[in-house]
């Protein structure tokens, strides 16, 4: 599905580098980096929403045997999923960020106020013991690729 260059600029935006940093590190330009993007997003079929989480996300979960030793080594509790360990609420915010919607959009969504997300999204972090809103889409990724493989 993406080539062995594909997956590398993915995986590398999977971990927090930006255009620049990967063209730096592949010795390319930005330009081509932007390209190779584009030429992603239209074979992974990302039409909405925040095209960096999503992209991340699914590059997480192709890559997730390789990754599985790594993941379980982090301190999250993979024992328990998430809806065992978060409230109803907490999962319906986790959804939408792993659907790659903003601060903003989520609180017009549930009508609450932005602040109000925020307040969850770092009440979610502080419980799953992560530092941002990707390792919450990303592991609400690994969940359902275990979920659909078995």
């Amino acid at each position: 599905m993406l080539t062995r260059k594909e997956m590398v600029i993915g995986e590398l935006l999977a971990k927090g580098d930006d255009i620049t940093s990967i063209a730096e590190k592949l010795r390319t330009s930005r330009q081509t980096v932007k390209n190779c993007l584009n030429v992603i997003y239209k074979k992974l079929c990302i039409t909405r929403g925040s095209k960096w989480v999503i992209f991340a996300c699914k590059v997480f979960a192709e890559t997730m045997e390789r990754e599985a030793e790594e993941i379980r080594a982090s301190g999250y509790p993979c024992g328990r999923r998430l809806p065992e360990i978060l409230t109803k609420r907490e999962m319906v915010i986790v959804r939408c960020i792993a659907g790659g919607m903003a601060n903003k959009d989520i609180a017009h969504e549930m009508n609450i106020s932005e602040q109000v997300v925020k307040n969850y999204i770092c009440a979610i972090t502080r419980k799953l013991g992560f530092s941002d809103r990707l390792e919450v889409a990303l592991r609400f990724h690994y969940e359902e690729f275990y979920a659909s493989r078995g």
